[in-house]
């Protein structure tokens, strides 16, 4: 799911997406290329809410954050097995 999309600035429903896997069993990943860092600020982070739900979050800080180059950062949580 992305927490939030380039061009339009559209956010998926992180929290409801994150409310469906944990139902279903199912792998929770958010690509939070663009939107992920906006839980830094108190003003937009409602925008993202769901997003601290996530079992793998990717985030590149070149995009909000302006870093020309920098390796992409993943939260891969060491309590969840792989299949």
């Amino acid at each position: 799911m992305k927490a939030s999309i380039l061009k339009t600035g559209a956010i998926d429903d992180l929290k409801g997406i994150a409310e469906i896997c944990q139902k279903e069993g199912l792998w929770f990943h958010v690509d939070g290329a663009i939107g992920a860092v906006a839980v830094l600020s108190p003003e937009v982070e409602a925008c993202v809410e769901g997003v601290r739900l996530n079992d793998s979050l990717a985030l590149d800080l070149h995009k909000w954050m302006y870093m020309e180059c920098v390796p992409k950062l993943f939260n891969l949580p060491t309590s969840r097995q792989f299949c």
